[in-house]
């Protein structure tokens, strides 16, 4: 067989059937444009889940007693406390936030865009408080069940609901 024949023939066959080689070639652009498209999601999703896990931390809020007679974190409840965190085995660091630091973050973190309600923010505003870092964001509960009710804590703020509605959205575009 010659080639120029087969050539003649196939050419002959998409000018007869010019609708369903537009069709057919629309169809694979389509399928495959939303085929990489769905690629492009998952990952962005797990990405975006690794940076936020990075980012989870567990704030454990001091009484106020504590929080105005030991601004260095020098007493016996507010050292035993700290030491207790560094010392469990899924926590990675524990920072130490008085008064003045916490007023301090808030208007780094929360109030920057917005000054007139920083300029608002008091040191007797905010308790002291520590920040802990654990490497698994997952465990956040073990923080919670164990230093939830020792004297000197006066609530432990996670950010479970968030964590678990975020990885639930994720986990459906995935």
């Amino acid at each position: 067989m010659r080639a120029s024949f087969i050539f003649s023939e196939v050419l002959t066959g998409l000018r007869r059937n010019v609708t369903m080689t537009i069709a057919m070639i629309l169809t694979t652009a389509i399928s495959l444009g939303l085929f990489g498209s769905g690629l492009l999601v998952v990952q962005m999703a797990g990405k975006t889940q690794q940076i936020f896990l990075g980012r989870v931390e567990v704030q454990i809020f001091l009484t106020d007693d504590i929080s105005t007679s030991d601004p260095g974190c020098e007493g016996e409840i507010c050292k035993s406390l700290r030491t207790e965190l560094e010392d469990t085995p899924s926590v990675v660091s524990v920072e130490y936030l008085n008064r003045d630091d916490a007023v301090k973050d808030a208007t780094e973190r929360v109030f920057k865009d917005q000054p007139e309600l920083a300029a608002l923010v008091s040191p007797d505003s905010f308790p002291a408080s520590f920040k802990v870092k654990l490497s698994d964001p997952e465990r956040f509960g073990v923080i919670n069940e164990n230093f939830g009710t020792r004297p000197g804590v006066e609530s432990v703020l996670t950010q479970r609901e968030l964590v678990v509605r975020l990885f639930c959205l994720l986990h459906g575009v995935r």
